[in-house]
């Protein structure tokens, strides 16, 4: 069948359809198909047709082992924004600064320090802390809020599978 064949088709149905009373009673349309492709094609009766896109499937709908599944997931995902949230470069750096600032301490080495080359190692110091510590706050504020999220959707799943328990 040609795309004229095909437009010319869709002209004489379109029309039939409109030519059909407006009463609100269904009717149908059959189309008789020759030559070397016979067969009859029927069209008939409202079909609402959904929007392809699949839909969003709650926690019911999801069988046991997906439940568990997306269970797994969440938690592998909070406690990465743990890691995220405890265990990032700034952090690190802070803390190994203040045990370099404590060993100094305890030592002595910071208190032999002179007046005068005091300020050239402390400034330095609470300036290099201020900047890692705006740092981590960013990091952690990102990472906090994964840890928010996988918990919400840990306590619902477990809330489903505690209700499936029943």
């Amino acid at each position: 069948m040609k795309d004229d064949d095909l437009m010319a088709l869709a002209e004489k149905l379109g029309k039939e359809i409109e030519a059909m009373p407006k009463d609100g009673k269904e009717r149908s349309i059959s189309i008789t198909v020759g030559g070397n492709n016979t067969g009859n094609i029927s069209v008939g009766g409202t079909q609402i047709v959904f929007n392809p896109r699949e839909q969003q499937r709650s926690w019911a709908d999801l069988d046991l082992a997906e439940l568990r599944a997306h269970l797994a997931h969440w938690k592998a995902q909070w406690w990465s924004g743990w890691r995220g949230f405890w265990l990032n470069m700034p952090c690190l750096m802070l803390i190994a600064g203040l045990m370099l600032l404590g060993a100094g301490l305890l030592t002595g080495w910071l208190l032999t320090l002179s007046p005068q080359t005091m300020p050239y190692v402390l400034a330095p110091s609470i300036i290099l802390m201020a900047i890692l510590s705006t740092w981590m706050m960013r990091i952690r504020r990102v990472e906090g809020r994964l840890m928010v999220d996988s918990q919400a959707y840990i306590d619902a799943i477990e809330m489903e599978l505690r209700r499936r328990r029943r």
